[in-house]
């Protein structure tokens, strides 16, 4: 009865799953830079106005 191998599966499945799964890891990594760069920024704002 097995129609659809176990290996086909996983070709179907996982290749999406990694790739969703880098750009969520991109993404999270991007929102984490972008807060350091704001903090950054503030902290040279306040140095500034000082």
């Amino acid at each position: 009865m097995d129609a659809f191998p176990l290996s086909g599966w996983l070709i179907l499945i996982l290749p999406p799953i990694l790739f969703i799964g880098s750009v969520v890891i991109w993404y999270i990594r991007e929102l984490k830079m972008e807060k350091l760069e704001n903090e950054l920024f503030t902290k040279q704002k306040r140095n500034e106005e000082a």
